[in-house]
């Protein structure tokens, strides 16, 4: 499927250096209907929406989710500034009793003196997929629970709550907003691609820049950079939020001393695989399809 001469162009040789990418091995049609969204006709991976009650806590974003729907409800409403943020009593509520995968707040307390939502920025996150997922509402200077979020507390967040949430998040927000890295959308745009790679390449702990390689698709921009940043980049735009979901899971490299980006290495957990499902088809290997 890949475009002749495009694993052999010199820029793509070095980035790669020697890795051969997974995404190379699926036939065209297939790689097509990855790059779907997952409301799309066609599209060539599926949700699960029958997870158990124990498999949903196994993600931290849905339960933080479900923690800040609780909130609205327990409370009657949740307080937030005249610009719209969570309010600091809010926050540093939030930022205490939900769990943040890959995210110091220790470390973002000795640096602030107060918690604003921006300091949190899990919560940040949280806040608008709840607002965009129409889970709560704002009204005023106070977020309300909407009638999709009661349904959701009522449900214990079973259904196709988690689904809708990964949708939002890796197919509705731009993830560069929190990085600042070149080249703003990328890889995100071929999210569906990523995640059928990753359900074969993460099966073992792999660190950020070689996933980069094994899944994504190399543009310019990322190929051409002086500094190489697709690592970073993906870790910071698409694993640590895998991780939130409890797709992925990570684990510091003990050598590792920077505390503000630590390296750290990822790999798929069960709820990856009890989660997604894919429809494709392989080039054909020495004249057998599978």
């Amino acid at each position: 499927m890949v475009r002749p001469g495009f694993l052999e162009n010199d820029s793509v040789k070095t980035w790669l250096g020697g890795i051969e990418p997974y995404w190379t091995h699926l036939e065209f049609e297939s790689f097509c209907r990855l790059r779907h969204k997952p409301s799309e006709e066609g599209c060539a991976f599926t949700f699960a929406s029958d997870l158990s009650s124990s498999e949903l806590l196994a993600s931290p974003f849905l339960c933080n989710m479900m923690t800040l729907l609780g909130m609205a409800e327990t409370q009657g409403s949740i307080k937030l500034t005249t610009s719209g943020n969570l309010a600091r009593s809010v926050v540093e509520e939030l930022a205490q009793s939900c769990n943040w995968p890959t995210f110091d707040l220790e470390l973002v307390r000795q640096l602030c003196k107060v918690l604003n939502e921006a300091d949190v920025w899990p919560l940040e996150l949280l806040h608008r997929v709840a607002i965009e997922a129409r889970l709560l509402r704002r009204q005023g200077r106070k977020l309300v629970l909407a009638p999709a979020g009661r349904r959701a507390l009522a449900s214990n967040g079973t259904g196709k709550l988690l689904s809708q949430l990964i949708e939002i998040v890796f197919w509705r927000i731009n993830l560069g907003y929190w990085d600042g890295y070149a080249v703003s959308t990328w890889p995100q745009s071929d999210m569906g691609v990523i995640l059928w790679c990753l359900s074969h390449t993460a099966s073992t702990w792999e660190t950020p820049d070689r996933l980069a390689r094994l899944t994504t698709i190399p543009v310019n921009g990322v190929l051409d950079a002086v500094d190489d940043f697709a690592g970073k980049a993906f870790e910071l735009r698409i694993l640590r939020f895998l991780t939130f979901f409890g797709l992925l899971e990570d684990q510091p490299v003990p050598a590792s001393t920077d505390r503000l980006l630590p390296q750290r290495l990822y790999r798929k957990t069960a709820l990856f695989d009890r989660v997604l499902s894919f429809d494709v088809e392989l080039e054909p290997v020495s004249g057998t399809v599978h």
